[in-house]
C-alpha cells in the first residue's frame, strides 16, 4: 500500500472497517434469522449502535494516525467528481434497494399474503442496503482514483 495515494489509503481504511463492521453485524443476524429466532427491534437498535460506533471509532483512529503520517494532498477538481460520481453509485445502489423492498411489500399486500416482513427483517435490510450503498460508494471512487475520470 505504499504506492497509494492519500486518498486511496483512506478509501482502503473505510473499506475494511465498514466490512469488518458488516461481518459482526450479519454474523450475528443472519444465523439467528435462518434459526427461526429473529432478534426483537428493542435489541437490534443497541445492537446496530454500537456496531456504528465500533466502525466511527476504527476508522476515525485510522483517518488520524493516516494524517499525522502522510502528507495530505489538497483536493482539487479531480476529487470533487470523483466523489460527486461515486456518490451517485452509492445512491442509485440505496434507491434501488428500497425500491425492491417497497415493491416486496406492496406486492405482496395487493396478493392479499402476508409479505413476511416484520420490523426485524426491515431493519435489518434497511441496514443491510446502508452498508452495501456505502461499499459500493467507496469502491466506486477507488475505481475512479485508480482508472481516472
Amino acid at each position: 500500500m505504499t504506492n497509494l495515494s492519500y486518498q486511496e489509503k483512506n478509501i482502503w481504511g473505510s473499506l475494511i472497517a465498514l466490512f469488518a463492521g458488516a461481518c459482526w453485524f450479519l454474523g450475528d443476524a443472519i444465523p439467528a434469522f435462518l434459526a427461526g429466532t429473529p432478534p426483537s427491534p428493542e435489541r437490534l437498535a443497541p445492537w446496530i449502535f454500537s456496531i456504528f460506533l465500533a466502525v466511527l471509532v476504527i476508522e476515525l483512529a485510522y483517518h488520524v494516525t493516516l494524517s499525522v503520517c502522510a502528507r495530505r494532498d489538497r483536493r482539487d477538481e479531480r476529487d470533487a467528481l470523483i466523489e460527486a460520481k461515486a456518490g451517485r453509485n452509492g445512491y442509485y445502489v440505496l434507491g434501488g434497494g428500497l425500491i425492491a423492498l417497497g415493491f416486496h411489500v406492496g406486492i405482496w399486500q395487493l396478493v392479499g399474503a402476508d409479505p413476511a416482513l416484520n420490523l426485524s427483517i426491515a431493519i435489518v435490510a434497511i441496514v443491510t442496503l446502508l452498508v452495501l450503498a456505502e461499499s459500493s460508494h467507496l469502491v466506486s471512487k477507488l475505481v475512479y482514483y485508480r482508472r481516472g475520470v
